[in-house]
C-alpha cells in the first residue's frame, strides 16, 4: 500500500510498533506453535483509487545499493515481518524473529501482521547486565552456548551498530556534565539503532517455556509434605517400589533445578531492565493428580507469583495461547509505560533553549513508546512537542542534513497518527506547518539541489499518504490540498528544480579528474542509509581505519570536501527526467481522473517539455498536439507560445517539414501576444522550410499543406467592376488581397476559383518556375504579377476574362499559396456575397473570452473602400445565324456517319464564316477503347479528305448553305459533336456561338461462333463475341479439319445490307514463312438483314501450327444500309430545286461559294432549333405557324462498311498417341491372318495403356486377350495379333 518514497523508511518508522516479546526455552518447534496462534493486528488494508504505481526507476533513482555507502532498505531496516525465520543479537543473546506465519504456521507472504512480534532466543544463553551491546555470539565466546553447530549470524548490519561507534561501546548519548557552567546538547538528535532496538531486539515481555513439566517421572506420583520430605502414591510397595519412586524423585530433582537455573539466568540478563517476565508449563495433557503439589513447590523455590506461571497444554493449545497474549499484552503495557515514564523524567531535566537535541530525543522516544500501548493521543502530543523544538537544534551546516531528515520523520509520524484516527484535515494542517517551517532552510549553497529534492521527497511521501486513505471516492472540491495529485505535482515541479541545480553545479565538472575515484559510488538517501554505519540518524557516515576504540576519545568529524565531492558524484548519476516524468504522469492522472481538464493540460505541458529534454521527440510531439489543440478551442494564446516554440524542436529532430511549418504558422498568427521581432524570424524559417528545406534538415512535403476556409492569415475581397455583360465580351474583376504576415512576402500564385470552372484563372510571380505556373488542366489563363504584398498590407489585382455562355458567374473561393508543389503551402478564402461582420479567424466565443468585442478596424476600413460585388451576369448575345445539324442515327462504328449542316443567314448583311469541328469525349464509352479516335470527314470515296474547319467567304441576307460532313467513330458509346460557328458582317464584330449534337454510337453486328468436328460434333461454342468481349482459349486437337459457323445478328433499328463474309490471313502468331491455318469459304450474295435478323456463314478451317491462344484467322463482314428515303420538315425557304442542287454539289475545296440569287419570298419564322429528322415510319407534324411549309425528299447514300472481327483463341495441341494398323488386304478361311498395331507416345509423359482383343465368331485367336504395356515418352509400340478366319 506505500508507495516507493514511503518504502525507504525503516520498517520500524513506517510500520506500527508491535510489542515485543521473547521466547526462551523449549524448542524451536514449540516457538513457531505457539507464535502461529497468536492473533492478528486489527488494521484494515488501505484504500486508493487506480492510480499506476510510480515505476522501479523512480526507487532505483533514489535508493541504490552498492560500496560501503549505500544499503537497500531490507538491509537497513533489519529483519521485516514477513522475512524467513532469521536469527539476530539482541541484549547479547542470539535470538530467531519468528515470522508473521498464517494460521497453519506456514510461512507466506499475506499483508497481514500478528500483534506481537516474536523474537525466538537460543537455549541456554544467559542474558548480559550491561545496557551496551557487546558484538555477536561469534566474538563473545567460541561456543554458542548449550546450542550445538555453529552460531547463527545476525540478521542485520544494525545489531552490531555500537561496536562500530566511536564511543565503543559506552552510551552514545552525550552526559550531561557542567563544562564552566555550560551544559552541553548532544552531537545528535536520535540514535540510528534506537528505534530497531526496541521494535525488533529488546523485548518487553520474557517467555520462559518449561517443556515436559507434566511428563511421568516413575511409577507413581511424587508428592512434597511440609517438612520436604517426598512421598510416592499409586506405586508398589516393597524394595523394588521404594528404588523407582527414589529414581523419580532424583529425576524430578534434576529437572526442577534446570528448571530453576534457566529461571536464575534469564532473571540475571534483565536485572536492570523494566522487561517482565513470565513462566509457561509446558504439558502434553491436563494436569494429573498430584501436579498441584509439584506446582506449588516450584512456585516457591521460583519465588513467582501465580499470575506469572501459565501452563500451555498442547491438546488445547489454541486457549492456551490465547490466555498467554493476554497475560503478555498487559505486562508489555505496562513495560512501556514505565519505559516511557522514565524517559519522561529525563526530559523533565532538558533545558529547552540550550539542549534542544535531547529534548527533542526523549519527546521523540515518549511518543514512540507510547504507540506501543496504542495510545495516539500521547504519542500525537509528544511528537508534535518534539517537532516544535526541532528548528531550535543548532543550525549547523554538517548538521542540517541530520535536521530535515529528523524533521522528516516526526513529521511523518505525525501525519501518519492523524490519517489513522481520520484526521485528514489536520494531517494536511501539519504538513502544510512542517513544509513552511524547513522550506527555507536551505544549507550549503554547492548542494542547494540536495534541498530541493528533500522537498520533492516531502510532497511525494505525503501524496504516497493521502493514496492510502480510506476514502472511497476522490472529488476535487474546494479543499484542493488533501488531492494527491495536487502533491505529486508541487513535488514534480521541485525535481524539476533540483534537476536545473544539478545542471548548473555539477555539469561543468562532470569530466574533472576531482570526481574520477568517485565513479563507483551509487546515489542514495541518508534516509535509508545503513544505519550500522551512522550514529545518529540523518548524519553522513564515519570511517575508522583502524579498530574503533583507539580512537574513541578522538572527535570524528567527517572530511566535508569529501562529502561534497561524494554528492557530485552522486547527483550526476540521478535520472532527473525519469523522475519528473514518473511524477508526472502519476499526476496528470489523477487529475483525469476527477476530470479537471485544464490543470492535466498544464502537467501534460510539462511532461512535453520533459521529453524534449530526454529527446524522446515522437512522445514529445504526441503531447504538444494534443495540447495545443485544446489551448487553441480554449484561446489560451499566452500559454500557447511557449508550447509551441518547444514544439518545433521536436519537428526540427525529426525532419517533419510539415509540423514545422504548421507549428510556425500558429506562432506568428496575428492574434498570438509573440514580439514582432521573433515572429519575422519565425517567418523567415518558414519561409526556407518551404522553398529550400534542406537548408533546416528538414525532408521536403511530400503533399501540400491546405489551409481551413477561415484563416488568419489571408483576407480577400472580390468586385466585378460591371453588374452584367454579353457574351464574348470583356470580364473585369479586381481582387484585394490583405496579408497579416508579420512582413512582407513574396505569394507564388493566386487562383480564383468560379462557379463555372472554365473561368478559373491564376495569377503567377515571375519567380516562379514556367512549368508551375499552370493550374491543373488549364495553359491558356496564367497571368505574371508580382505577388509581393506588404507586411499586415494588401494588394489589388485586375483580371480580364472573356465571358462565355449566359450564366450568373460567381467568385466562390481564392486560394494564395506559398510555395511550389510539392512544397506548397496553400490558404483559402471563401468569398461570400456580404462583408462579414467578425474576424474570420475567430469565433464569438473566442471573441468574448479574449475580450475583443469590437471590429477589427483595419478589416472595416477594407470594407469601405473596397465594396464586395463577387458575382456577375452573364446575358446572352443576339446571334444572326441559325444553324441545324440532321442525321440518322444511331451511328455504327468503323462507318462514315453522314452529318448534314444548314446555315441560315439572318442578318440583314452578308456574313463571314467559320466553322470549327471538334468532339467532347464522354464517359460512356467502353473501357479500353480510346476516347479522341475519331476524324471530320468531307466528301466522298477517293475525294474524301479529312476537316477541322470550314471557312465561307460570304453567306448573303436570307441565304441557307448547306454541307455534308462524315464522321467516323472506333468505339462504342455517346459522344458530342460539337461545331462552333463564328461570323462577322460589316457593322457587327465577330460573334461565337456553338451547335451541339449528341451521338449514340454503336455496333452494327454481335456474332456467335460454333465450331464443329470433322464428324459434325459441336466442339465449341462462344455466345456473342466482339472485340469488347474476349475470349478464353480453348484446347483442341492440332492438323485437324475444324467447321466454323460464324452467326451474325443485326443489331441496328434498320435494315443493314450484307454483301460479303470471308476469313482473312492473321500475320501475327505465325513463325516466318508458315501460315496459321488453310481455310475456304463458299461466296454469297448480297442479303438484307432486318433489326435482330440472323444469318450464318460457315468456314472449313485447319489448323497448320500448334500453340496457345492462337487466333487463326479475322472475320472480315462487309455491309452497308439499305437505301432509304428521309423526308425533312421545311418551308418555302427551301425551294426544291435550290436545295436538292445544293445536296447534290461535292465540295472539293475549304472554300465554298453561295448562290447569290435572292429568294422569291421573304423567308418565315422557323424553329431552327429542332433538329430531329423525320423518317417514313415517322408521322409529320407541322405547327400552325409553320403551315405552309412543303415537304423535301432526300434519298441516303450509304458507303460499304468493312470490319473485321478475330475468331476465337485456340490452344492447339497434338493427338496424345497416333496408331497405325497394319494387316494384309485380303486372307483364306484357315490360314493365319497377321494384324500388327503400332501405338506412338506424342506427350512428354509415360502412359499406361490397355489393348484387348473382342471374340468373334468369324475368327479363332490365340494369346493373350488383354495387355497393359506402359508407353514412355515419345516412345512407339508395336504388337503382332494373329487371328484365323473359320
Amino acid at each position: 500500500a506505500c508507495g516507493v518514497e514511503m518504502e525507504q523508511y525503516p520498517d520500524e518508522l513506517r510500520d506500527k510498533p508491535r510489542p515485543v516479546v521473547g521466547f526462551v526455552g523449549g524448542s524451536a518447534k514449540l516457538h513457531n506453535t505457539v507464535a502461529s496462534h497468536l492473533s492478528f493486528a486489527q488494521e484494515p488494508p488501505p484504500t486508493s483509487p487506480a492510480v499506476p504505481p510510480l515505476a522501479t526507476v523512480l526507487g532505483a533513482s533514489t535508493t541504490a545499493s552498492g560500496g560501503d555507502h549505500s544499503h537497500n532498505n531490507n538491509q537497513t531496516s533489519g529483519t521485516s515481518s514477513t522475512a524467513p525465520l532469521t536469527t539476530a543479537s539482541s541484549l547479547n543473546m542470539p535470538v530467531a524473529i519468528l515470522n508473521d506465519a498464517g494460521p497453519t504456521g506456514l510461512t507466506g507472504n499475506s499483508s497481514r501482521t500478528r500483534s506481537l512480534f516474536v523474537i525466538s532466543l537460543q537455549r541456554g544463553e544467559t542474558l548480559a547486565t550491561s545496557k551496551s551491546f557487546k558484538g555477536p555470539p561469534s566474538e563473545r565466546s567460541g561456543k554458542s552456548g548449550g546450542s550445538s553447530g555453529p552460531p547463527i549470524p545476525p540478521t542485520s548490519p544494525s545489531m552490531l551498530s555500537a561496536q562500530h561507534h566511536p564511543t565503543g561501546g559506552r552510551e552514545a548519548t552525550m552526559s550531561l556534565r557542567d563544562s564552566g557552567g555550560l551544559i552541553e546538547d548532544a552531537p545528535g538528535v536520535l540514535k540510528a539503532n534506537w528505534m530497531h532496538k526496541h521494535t525488533r531486539l529488546v523485548p518487553s515481555v520474557l517467555v520462559l517455556f518449561c517443556p515436559e513439566w507434566g511428563k511421568s517421572v516413575g511409577a507413581g506420583v511424587i508428592r512434597t509434605t511440609t517438612g520436604g520430605v517426598q512421598q510416592v502414591s499409586g506405586g508398589s510397595i516393597g524394595a523394588a517400589g521404594s528404588t523407582a519412586a527414589t529414581a523419580a524423585a532424583t529425576k524430578w530433582a534434576e529437572r526442577e533445578a534446570e528448571f530453576i537455573a534457566s529461571l536464575e539466568a534469564t532473571r540475571a540478563s534483565i536485572k536492570n531492565r523494566h522487561t517482565k517476565l513470565i513462566v509457561v508449563l509446558v504439558q502434553k495433557n491436563p494436569a494429573a493428580d498430584g501436579t498441584d503439589e509439584r506446582f506449588n513447590a516450584f512456585k516457591k523455590k521460583a519465588e513467582l507469583d501465580s499470575k506469572k506461571i501459565l501452563f500451555y497444554t498442547k491438546t488445547d493449545s489454541k486457549n492456551a495461547v490465547k490466555k498467554l497474549e493476554k497475560t503478555v499484552m498487559d505486562l508489555a503495557a505496562s513495560y512501556y509505560r514505565e519505559i516511557a515514564q522514565a524517559k519522561k523524567k529525563k526530559r523533565e531535566k532538558m533545558h529547552k533553549n540550550t539542549q534542544p537535541s535531547l529534548y527533542v530525543r526523549y519527546c521523540f522516544k515518549v511518543g514512540f513508546l507510547s504507540e506501543f500501548r496504542d495510545d495516539i493521543k500521547s504519542a500525537l502530543k509528544y511528537y508534535i512537542e518534539g517537532y516544535k523544538y526541532l528548528p531550535r537544534v543548532t543550525r549547523d551546516r554538517l548538521r542540517m542534513t541530520e535536521l530535515k531528515i529528523i524533521a522528516d520523520f516526526m513529521n511523518f509520524k505525525v501525519c501518519k497518527l492523524y490519517m489513522s484516527e481520520g484526521g485528514t484535515e489536520e494531517a494536511v494542517q501539519q504538513f502544510a506547518f512542517h513544509i513552511k517551517t524547513f522550506k527555507h532552510i536551505i544549507g550549503m549553497q554547492e548542494k542547494e539541489y540536495e534541498h530541493w529534492a528533500w522537498l520533492s521527497r516531502q510532497y511525494q511521501v505525503f501524496g504516497e499518504l493521502l493514496k492510502t486513505d480510506n476514502r472511497n471516492d476522490w472529488e476535487f472540491d474546494d479543499n484542493a490540498l488533501c488531492f494527491p495529485g495536487y502533491y505529486f505535482q508541487i513535488a514534480a515541479n521541485y525535481a524539476i528544480k533540483r534537476k536545473q541545480l544539478a545542471q548548473r553545479l555539477c555539469e561543468p565538472i562532470r569530466d574533472s579528474p576531482v570526481l574520477s575515484k568517485y565513479n563507483d559510488v551509487e546515489p542514495f538517501s541518508l534516509v535509508s542509509a545503513d544505519r550500522s554505519k551512522q550514529e545518529y540518524i540523518g548524519q553522513h557516515y564515519v570511517f575508522f581505519e583502524d579498530h574503533p576504540l583507539e580512537d574513541a576519545d578522538k572527535p570524528q568529524v567527517p572530511d566535508e570536501m569529501d562529502q561534497l565531492y561524494k554528492s557530485w558524484a552522486t547527483e550526476l548519476k540521478v535520472p532527473h527526467s525519469a523522475v519528473i516524468l514518473l511524477l508526472l504522469r502519476v499526476a496528470y492522472e489523477w487529475y483525469k481522473k476527477v476530470n479537471k481538464q485544464r490543470t492535466a493540460l498544464h502537467i501534460a505541458s510539462l511532461i512535453a517539455f520533459e521529453y524534449v529534454q530526454t529527446r524522446q521527440f515522437k512522445e514529445a510531439k504526441g503531447y504538444f498536439d494534443s495540447i495545443s489543440e485544446r489551448y487553441k478551442r480554449e484561446g489560451w494564446w499566452t500559454l500557447l507560445v511557449p508550447l509551441l516554440t518547444s514544439a518545433m524542436i521536436p519537428a526540427l529532430a525529426l525532419h517533419s517539414a510539415k509540423d514545422f511549418i504548421l507549428y510556425s504558422l500558429d506562432l506568428i498568427a496575428p492574434h498570438m501576444p509573440t514580439k514582432i521581432e521573433d515572429k519575422k524570424k519565425v517567418q523567415y524559417n518558414l519561409i526556407a522550410a518551404l522553398f529550400n528545406p534542406k537548408s533546416l534538415s528538414l525532408n521536403p512535403l511530400d503533399v501540400s499543406i491546405i489551409r481551413p476556409l477561415e484563416d488568419p492569415f489571408i483576407y480577400c475581397r472580390a468586385q466585378f467592376k460591371q453588374e452584367q455583360v454579353l457574351s464574348k465580351e470583356t470580364l473585369q474583376l479586381s481582387l484585394l488581397v490583405y496579408s497579416r504576415f508579420p512582413d512582407h512576402t513574396r505569394f507564388s500564385r493566386i487562383i480564383v476559383l468560379f462557379s463555372d470552372p472554365r473561368y478559373n484563372c491564376s495569377l503567377a510571380d515571375p519567380s516562379l518556375d514556367e512549368e508551375k505556373r499552370q493550374i491543373e488542366g488549364e495553359t491558356s489563363r496564367v497571368k505574371l504579377a508580382d505577388l509581393m504584398i506588404p507586411a499586415d498590407g494588401h494588394k489589388i489585382f485586375d483580371i480580364d476574362l472573356i465571358a462565355h455562355k449566359p450564366t450568373q458567374l460567381q467568385v466562390t473561393s481564392v486560394w494564395v499559396e506559398l510555395g511550389s508543389s510539392p512544397s506548397l503551402l496553400r490558404f483559402v478564402c471563401t468569398i461570400a456575397t456580404g462583408s462579414p461582420q467578425v474576424r474570420l479567424w475567430e469565433s464569438e466565443q473566442q471573441k468574448l473570452k479574449a475580450g475583443v468585442l469590437r471590429k477589427d478596424m483595419r478589416q472595416a476600413e477594407l470594407d469601405r473602400s473596397f465594396p464586395m460585388r463577387p458575382s456577375i451576369a452573364i446575358k446572352e448575345q443576339r446571334v444572326g445565324i441559325k444553324a441545324r445539324l440532321s442525321h440518322v442515327p444511331p451511328a455504327l462504328v468503323d462507318e462514315f456517319y453522314r452529318i448534314d449542316v444548314a446555315l441560315y443567314n439572318t442578318e440583314p448583311l452578308p456574313a463571314s464564316l467559320d466553322l470549327l469541328f471538334h468532339l467532347e469525349p464522354s464517359s460512356s464509352g467502353i473501357a479500353g477503347e480510346p476516347a479522341t479516335d475519331t476524324c471530320f470527314f468531307i466528301g466522298r470515296g477517293a475525294v474524301r479528305d479529312s476537316l477541322t474547319q470550314l471557312h465561307i467567304a460570304e453567306l448573303a441576307p436570307g441565304k441557307i448553305f448547306h454541307q455534308t460532313i462524315y464522321v467516323k467513330f472506333a468505339s462504342p458509346g455517346d459522344r458530342n459533336i460539337v461545331i462552333e460557328v463564328g461570323y462577322e458582317t460589316a457593322s457587327q464584330s465577330r460573334i461565337v456561338f456553338h451547335k451541339l449534337k449528341r451521338v449514340t454510337i454503336q455496333r452494327a453486328f454481335s456474332v456467335q461462333y460454333n465450331i464443329y468436328s470433322r464428324d459434325m460434333q459441336l466442339v465449341l461454342s462462344i455466345p456473342s463475341l466482339s472485340a469488347d468481349k474476349p475470349a478464353e482459349a480453348t484446347v483442341l486437337p492440332s492438323a485437324q479439319l475444324l467447321y466454323v459457323q460464324a452467326e451474325l445478328l443485326c443489331l441496328t433499328s434498320y435494315p443493314l445490307m450484307l454483301i460479303d463474309t470471308s476469313l482473312k490471313t492473321r500475320k501475327t502468331g505465325a513463325p516466318e514463312g508458315q501460315s496459321l491455318a488453310e481455310y475456304s469459304s463458299v461466296a454469297v450474295a448480297p442479303t438484307k438483314l432486318e433489326t435482330n435478323c440472323k444469318y450464318s456463314a460457315w468456314f472449313q478451317v485447319r489448323p497448320l501450327i500448334e500453340g496457345d491462344s492462337l487466333v487463326l484467322a479475322d472475320l472480315t463482314i462487309q455491309y452497308s444500309r439499305c437505301a432509304t428515303n428521309y423526308i425533312y420538315s421545311s418551308v418555302s425557304l427551301f425551294q426544291a430545286r435550290e436545295a436538292h442542287k445544293l445536296k447534290k454539289q461535292q465540295l472539293k475545296t475549304a472554300v465554298v461559294p453561295v448562290s447569290d440569287a435572292p429568294a422569291k419570298k421573304p423567308p418565315p419564322r422557323m424553329m431552327w432549333d429542332e433538329d430531329k429528322p423525320k423518317t417514313k415510319q415517322e408521322p409529320i407534324t407541322t405547327s400552325s405557324s409553320n403551315s405552309g411549309a412543303e415537304e423535301y425528299l432526300l434519298e441516303t447514300d450509304s458507303e460499304p462498311v468493312e470490319i473485321c472481327l478475330p475468331l476465337p483463341p485456340l490452344t492447339l495441341q497434338p493427338d496424345a498417341f497416333t496408331t497405325t494398323a497394319t494387316l494384309p488386304a485380303s486372307g483364306c478361311v484357315g490360314e493365319v491372318l497377321r494384324y500388327t498395331l503400332t501405338i506412338r507416345n506424342n506427350t512428354p509423359l509415360p502412359q499406361p495403356l490397355v489393348v484387348s482383343v473382342q471374340e468373334n465368331n468369324l475368327f479363332l485367336y490365340g494369346g493373350d486377350q488383354t495387355a497393359t504395356p506402359l508407353l514412355r515418352p515419345r516412345a512407339v509400340y508395336s504388337n503382332q495379333f494373329n487371328f484365323l478366319p473359320v
